[in-house]
Parts: C-alpha cells; sequence; structure tokens
C-alpha cells in the first residue's frame, strides 16, 4: 500500500452503537421512533439474531413501517 492510499473504514450507525446493549424490548421502543432509512442502516450492522429478538419485540405497523425500505434496499442489489 502506497503512503496516499486511503484505508476506508465502515462507519457505525450511532442506532446501532445505541440499541445493540439494550433488551430486545427497550431497543424496539427506541426503533419504533428513528427514521426508518436510520434503522435499516442499524439492523445492517446487527447480528441477525439480536434484529430477529427486536422485530418481535415490535408492533405489526411498525414492523411493516420499516420493512418498505428494507426490501426497496434489497430490490436495488
Amino acid at each position: 500500500m502506497t503512503e496516499s492510499a486511503v484505508e476506508t473504514v465502515p462507519r457505525q450507525s450511532p442506532l446501532a452503537a445505541q440499541i445493540r446493549p439494550l433488551p430486545p424490548a427497550e431497543a424496539a421502543a427506541v426503533v419504533e421512533r428513528a427514521p426508518p432509512a436510520q434503522v435499516v442502516e442499524a439492523f445492517l450492522q446487527l447480528n441477525p439474531a439480536i434484529v430477529q429478538k427486536i422485530l418481535a419485540e415490535m408492533d405489526e405497523s411498525a414492523r411493516s413501517f420499516i420493512a418498505r425500505p428494507i426490501w426497496t434496499y434489497c430490490d436495488k442489489t
């Protein structure tokens, strides 16, 4: 690697950092108040098992509200 080469380090989502240590019910409450795009970004950085536990604690309407951006993201890849 040359001196001018810059190594990029992925930025951790502030929301992911906030909800990672929380129990699933508390994380769900935080996620329900966050913008969907931030939730998607955070979920992509978390362990899928943790995301499933958080989603299980969320109200169905809140889950569907954030599912739309996830499917939109998946359709673009």
